[in-house]
């Protein structure tokens, strides 16, 4: 008797949602065990949603049971990240010269996420690497009926 299973899902890595649709391509199965890889959680049906607690690694294994002595494993490895939405909240406007910002990076920033603040070259210091950047001071800004613009900042999450 020859056993053939297979399972996917479509994806290499996840970034948008903790919760996953699982695709199961196994044939001849009558039943099914899937183990999420997270904390003993397990599903019976034949292609299940789960929702993660946390970014992270996981382990997913499926087993396809034919109501034969045939039943089969197949296992897969991904990780999971959320998207990264970050934000900062513009500091008020300044009319003294050498004044110094302090930003408060905002937003979505599961932990394990590189901050690079890029002020531009008039900035003192011109980047940063801090979730919450201080001190932070220019030499020359682009001032229009006292605004003052900012170039700002990209958040990414390194795998």
């Amino acid at each position: 008797m020859q056993c053939d299973h297979c399972f996917v899902s479509s994806f290499s890595w996840y970034c948008n949602s903790l919760t996953v649709e699982f695709s199961n391509n196994s044939d001849n199965a009558d039943s099914y065990l899937w183990d999420f890889g997270e904390n003993g959680n397990t599903s019976t049906l034949e292609e299940p949603i789960y929702t993660y607690a946390d970014t992270g690694i996981y382990t997913v294994t499926l087993i396809a049971m034919p109501n034969t002595v045939c039943a089969d494993t197949n296992t897969v490895t991904f990780p999971l990240y959320t998207e990264l939405m970050p934000y900062f909240e513009d500091p008020e406007p300044q009319c003294l010269e050498n004044n110094s910002f302090d930003l408060i990076g905002e937003g979505i920033a599961p932990q394990g996420t590189t901050f690079n603040w890029n002020f531009g070259p008039n900035a003192s210091p011109s980047n940063a690497n801090s979730p919450n950047p201080t001190n932070i001071s220019f030499d020359e800004v682009e001032s229009s009926q006292s605004h003052t613009t900012y170039n700002t900042t990209t958040a990414t999450k390194r795998t």
